[in-house]
C-alpha cells in the first residue's frame, strides 16, 4: 500500500471515530493511543474503557493435557503467527533459534501457518512446517508443545497488542517465550520469559532444557494464565445457584469430559469454527447451532445425518460409550481437514485496487515499474 492510499485510510478511520463517544479497548496502551487521537482530533470520548481479552473456558476444558515428562522428552518448539504477515517478527529470533537447533539435535522448530520462512537456516531435519490450523483445534497442537514462541518487533503497533499467546499456552501446562510487551506482562512469571536481544532468547531457550527449571515454569505457566479465563458461563449459573452436579441446564459442559464431548459433537455438526456459527445471526448455520448446543445444555446428544445410522438421531449424554465418543471425535477430524480458509483471488484484489486508485494501481504496476528502469 502506498503512502498516499494509507494516509487516505487513515482519514477515513479518523472520520468514523467520531461518530462514537464511547469506546471499549482490549489493553491500556491502546487506550493512551486513543486517548491521544481522539484528544489530536478535537472530538471528546466520553468514555475509554479497557476490557481485557480472555480465553474461554472450553479451551481448558476440551482438551487431553500432555505430561510434562512427555513434553519434556519430545521438546517439540512452536511457532503459531496466527497469520502470514509475521515473517519479519520470526526473523528477528531466526539467528539464536537457529543457534539453539545445532546445539541441541534433539529438539524439533515448528512453524505454523503460510507464513514464509527461509528452511535453510535451520538445521535439516530440525525444522518442520504445518499449514492452517483452525483456532479451535489449536488446543489439541500446544498441549503437545515443549514451548511456544511470541517474537514481535518493538513498535507501538505491536505494543498495544494482547498476551493472548501466553494465555493460549499457559493454560495447557506449556512455557512460552516471548516478546515483551505491555499486556503480557501482567504475566509475568517463570514460564513467561520475556526476551528482547538475541542472547536473552537464547538464554531463555538453554534455562528450558533443565527438567527442574521446565516443571516450574509448566506449573506456574498455567497458574498464572488461568487468570484470563472467561468465566461468564460460570459465574452466571453460580449466580443462579445452580451446581454441577444434579443441574439439567449447561452445567454440563463445565466439565472437562463433557466439554469435550462437546466439542467432538458441535465439529462434527459444524466443522472446526463452530463458536462463530454460534454467534454470527448471519451465518446459514446460526440457529441449527444453536438449536444443537442448547439440545447438548439438556443433556441430549444430536447425532449428524452421516452417524445416524450407526447411532440413530439422539442419544442422552449418559449413554455415550467410549465408541461413540470415538465416532464424534473421526467424523470431526475429517471435517476438520477439509475446512480450509478460501486464498484470497489475486485478480479479485487487485480489481479493487484498481477501483479504488486507479493511479495508485497503475504506479504500482510491474510493467510501468519494468519502464522506469
Amino acid at each position: 500500500m502506498s503512502a498516499n492510499q494509507c494516509l487516505k485510510q487513515v482519514h477515513s478511520y479518523q472520520k468514523a471515530l467520531k461518530l462514537f463517544a464511547n469506546f471499549w479497548v482490549s489493553t491500556q496502551p491502546l487506550k493512551n493511543q486513543l486517548e491521544n487521537t481522539v484528544n489530536a482530533l478535537n472530538h471528546s470520548a466520553e468514555n475509554i474503557d479497557v476490557i481485557f481479552n480472555m480465553l474461554p473456558l472450553r479451551w481448558v476444558n476440551q482438551v487431553e493435557k500432555t505430561s510434562v515428562q512427555s513434553k519434556f522428552a519430545e521438546k517439540i518448539i512452536r511457532y503459531l503467527p496466527g497469520t502470514s504477515h509475521h515473517s519479519h517478527d520470526f526473523q528477528r529470533i531466526a539467528s539464536p533459534l537457529s543457534t539453539f537447533l545445532i546445539r541441541h539435535p534433539d529438539v524439533t522448530l515448528e512453524v505454523i501457518g503460510d507464513m514464509s520462512v527461509d528452511e535453510s537456516a535451520f538445521p535439516q531435519g530440525q525444522f518442520v512446517r504445518r499449514g492452517y490450523v483452525a483456532f479451535e483445534e489449536l488446543p489439541d497442537l500446544i498441549a503437545t508443545s515443549w514451548l511456544t514462541l511470541a517474537p514481535l518487533e518493538d513498535n507501538v503497533f505491536n505494543q498495544c497488542k494482547s498476551g493472548l499467546k501466553f494465555w493460549e499456552s499457559g493454560l495447557l501446562g506449556v512455557p512460552a517465550i516471548c516478546s515483551p510487551i505491555d499486556d503480557i506482562s501482567r504475566f509475568k512469571n517463570k514460564g513467561l520469559m520475556l526476551c528482547s536481544t538475541d542472547q536473552e532468547w537464547l538464554a531463555a531457550l538453554e534455562q528450558m532444557t533443565d527438567e527442574a527449571s521446565y516443571q516450574t515454569a509448566c506449573a506456574d505457566a498455567e497458574d498464572r494464565a488461568l487468570k484470563a479465563v472467561h468465566r461468564k458461563e460460570e459465574q452466571r449459573l453460580q449466580s443462579l445457584g445452580l451446581s454441577e452436579a444434579g443441574s439439567e441446564i449447561v452445567t454440563i459442559k463445565l466439565s472437562e469430559k463433557y466439554a469435550r464431548l462437546h466439542h467432538y459433537l458441535m465439529s462434527a455438526w459444524f466443522g472446526p469454527r463452530w463458536p462463530g456459527k454460534l454467534l454470527n445471526p448471519t451465518d446459514t448455520d446460526f440457529k441449527h447451532a444453536n438449536f444443537v448446543d442448547e439440545a447438548f445444555g439438556q443433556s441430549q446428544v444430536l447425532i449428524p445425518e452421516p452417524l445416524t445410522n450407526k447411532l440413530g438421531t439422539s442419544l442422552k449424554i449418559c449413554d455415550v460409550s467410549i465408541e461413540i465418543n470415538t465416532l464424534l471425535k473421526n467424523r470431526a477430524t475429517t471435517i476438520s481437514l477439509l475446512d480450509k480458509p478460501a486464498k484470497p483471488s489475486t485478480i479479485s484484489r487487485k480489481a479493487k485496487k484498481l477501483l479504488r486508485s486507479p493511479r495508485e494501481f497503475f504506479r504500482d504496476s510491474k510493467v510501468v515499474k519494468s519502464f522506469r528502469r
